[in-house]
């Protein structure tokens, strides 16, 4: 027995030193492959290139300019003045200022446009009267002072066929609907118009959507440029599925309720005429968040098209509609 415990312990030695040589010797494995590595460091390994962006196709035109615009089309042999013109007067009839699109060259030097009044009062009896222009002149005068009566004069504007109110709308609320926004005035006035607007349903930037969605419902593709695009594209992304939804279908609320607001003032109902020439972004259908398709009321669908790189190095889209 005493054989068996002696040779027992010694072999339970021998395991322990065998233990302790091997652990030793990875630790002394490790110690040299990082001194080795030190020495002789090796190169970071480089993240494999993320795939470019897609380029433009290299054989569409660059337009950026009304100039370059204007030349594309008589190199189409086309009547820039004609088409140009005709895109201005309908965007204007809509409530467009003029030139303020990059399509329209500036007014030439000498050249002068009809103005409004500066007197209010001037400016009430012919928005009274359906004058859209003194309508928004109005709005505009009254966004800094007071939202309410801001708000109040762009739907007398739309009431009266302006697309560009809908659109001044969608920025004024979108501007309304920053939190951020009631800690930079103290304006009482100011404030509780900024209160009774946030009050009410649906939220203030649901509202902005559904307005922005409206102005494309009513004017077509034609007034989906850029700006509008990046506005009706930021607006989605601040809202969530439901919300954005619920836009879509206020839009349409906002569509009839205008309608319904025209024809009690003894007006068309809608304007459906299309300009004989248009730009917008590319695709400007998917540019709509809404799960049921927005078919605008200006029809462009047998429209000739085609693409350009324009303004923001984006693809942009001509549209070439022949008379009804």
């Amino acid at each position: 027995v005493e054989l068996t415990t002696c040779i027992y312990k010694v072999s339970r030695f021998t395991v322990t030193i065998l233990l302790a040589c091997v652990l030793l010797g990875i630790l002394l494995w490790i110690v040299l492959s990082t001194v080795a590595e030190l020495a002789n460091p090796q190169p970071l390994a480089v993240p494999a290139e993320q795939p470019a962006e897609p380029e433009f196709d290299p054989d569409l035109p660059v337009i950026t300019t009304a100039a370059e615009l204007r030349a594309w089309l008589e190199r189409q042999q086309l009547d820039s003045d004609l088409l140009l013109g005709d895109l201005q007067g309908w965007k204007q009839a809509r409530g467009y200022p003029p030139y303020s699109d990059w399509t329209a060259a500036t007014a030439a030097a000498g050249a002068t446009t009809e103005t409004l009044p500066e007197e209010n009062a001037a400016l009430i009896t012919l928005a009274g009267n359906g004058d859209i222009e003194a309508a928004a002149a109005l709005a505009e005068r009254s966004m800094r002072s007071n939202p309410v009566e801001a708000l109040e004069w762009w739907d007398q504007a739309v009431i009266n066929g302006s697309l560009y109110a809908m659109v001044r709308v969608s920025d004024l609320l979108q501007t309304l609907g920053d939190p951020a926004l009631a800690g930079f005035r103290s304006d009482p006035v100011w404030q509780q118009g900024l209160a009774e607007i946030t009050a009410q349903s649906p939220p203030v930037l649901v509202r902005s959507l559904a307005w922005a969605l409206a102005a494309v419902s009513l004017g077509g593709y034609t007034v989906v440029d850029a700006e509008q695009a990046d506005r009706i594209a930021g607006l989605a992304a601040m809202l969530d599925e439901i919300q954005t939804q619920t836009a879509c279908e206020t839009a349409q609320e906002y569509v009839l309720d205008t309608a319904a607001a025209r024809r009690a003032g003894g007006g068309a109902v809608f304007a459906t005429a299309r300009p004989l020439f248009a730009v917008s972004v590319a695709n400007p259908a998917t540019v709509i968040p809404c799960n049921l398709p927005i078919i605008p009321l200006v029809d462009q669908s047998n429209c000739l098209t085609a693409p350009f790189v324009g303004p923001g190095e984006r693809l942009w889209q001509a549209w070439f509609c022949p008379s009804p």
